[in-house]
């Protein structure tokens, strides 16, 4: 664990250990620590609930397997965030197939919450990625950087990109 460890990292790092003992209250507790930061990532890059639930459970059944190889290289929720956006990119993969095959919805009388979910929807994956990322507060540009594989720098610019996107999209949305 790093310097800038929270008492919520600690609690985090001490109920994966006891997971990997079998523990499944702790496996519970740990689920509830961090479930809604999973929740949340997985909806803002999937935008699509069945398959976000899906992978938040595929997403922990593998986190159950697989505590004991826990080496403490990040902070637990970001571990488990990677292993999140593995399963994700791969549903996203099939989702895309099957979008080919459905219509796309019209935005033209969605509310404006519902048309920004909608414009994040319409983002290529790589920004509605970054921005679900980006939108969580607890994240900062270096453990983005850092779960992405990129450096910081690299995460700012494609951050700003994705912003960047999003608000050229919602302004095509508004000259139709």
């Amino acid at each position: 664990m790093s310097i800038n460890s929270t008492p919520k990292d600690l609690v985090a790092l001490d109920l994966l250990k006891r997971t990997a003992e079998g523990q499944r209250a702790s496996f519970q507790k740990l689920y509830q620590l961090t479930n809604r930061q999973v929740y949340t990532y997985l909806n803002r890059f999937l935008c699509n609930k069945n398959a976000t639930d899906e992978v938040l459970a595929a997403t922990y059944l593998e986190v159950w397997r697989s505590a004991k190889r826990y080496q403490g290289s990040y902070r637990v929720c970001i571990w488990i965030l990677l292993i999140a956006r593995a399963k994700a990119k791969r549903k996203l993969k099939q989702l895309m197939a099957d979008e080919k095959q459905n219509p796309a919805i019209n935005p033209g009388n969605l509310d404006k919450q519902k048309l920004l979910i909608w414009a994040m929807s319409n983002l290529q994956p790589h920004h509605r990625e970054l921005l679900g990322l980006a939108l969580m507060p607890e994240f900062t540009y270096h453990e983005i950087a850092k779960l992405m594989n990129i450096q910081v720098n690299t995460a700012k610019i494609r951050v700003f990109s994705a912003k960047d996107a999003l608000l050229q999209s919602l302004v095509q949305l508004e000259d139709d």
